[in-house]
């Protein structure tokens, strides 16, 4: 097995048309098969650049390798331990924060605590109308005689919650700018 073609960063840099600043971050970065003296081994370090997106800016390179990049799919995930792959996590997390932050502007996201503090202030009221039905409408049903009548009155009290709760939530749904 013939001996791997090993030149310095300057040299390497040269063979890519970028400056030697590029190649050492490349090496400081793990995109680069490095000697123990820092000579960069040319064919693996081709293969590794090509694998993990190439350059990223600049250069005669832009972007990729001359004559190799372009032919050569890349994955579509970026080589993991590389400066690529930090820089795309950051933009996917620095992304995911601002999807965030503009759906808790538009209203679409509250916090947990103050949803469920509205929820039971909002519903207080209703669960004390339905605590007292029976001394509300009770006199009014025992009155009755009618099994009819009585079936519309307590009908006509469920009605009244079931809107009085359909209110509320609907007061909660859009939010306080809309509240009363």
């Amino acid at each position: 097995m013939p001996a791997p073609t090993v030149e310095s960063r300057a040299a390497f840099a040269r063979r890519l048309g970028v400056s030697k600043a590029a190649v050492t971050q490349w090496a400081q970065a793990g995109r680069l098969v490095c000697t123990d003296d820092g000579d960069v081994e040319v064919e693996s370090s081709k293969e590794l650049l090509q694998r993990s997106g190439g350059s990223t800016r600049g250069g005669a390179n832009k972007g990729g390798l001359p004559g190799g990049a372009a032919d050569v799919p890349l994955s579509r995930e970026p080589v993991a331990g590389t400066l690529l792959a930090a820089r795309t996590a950051l933009a996917n997390a620095q992304a995911r924060k601002a999807e965030t932050e503009q759906a808790v502007r538009a209203g679409q996201l509250v916090e947990r605590t103050r949803y469920a503090k509205a929820l039971a202030d909002a519903m207080g009221p209703i669960f004390a109308s339905m605590a007292s039905i029976s001394s509300t409408r009770g006199p009014d049903l025992a009155a009755e005689t009618d099994v009819r009548k009585v079936q519309i009155m307590l009908d006509d009290a469920m009605d009244a919650l079931r809107l009085d709760i359909a209110a509320t939530l609907q007061k909660l749904i859009d939010g306080p700018a809309n509240r009363q």
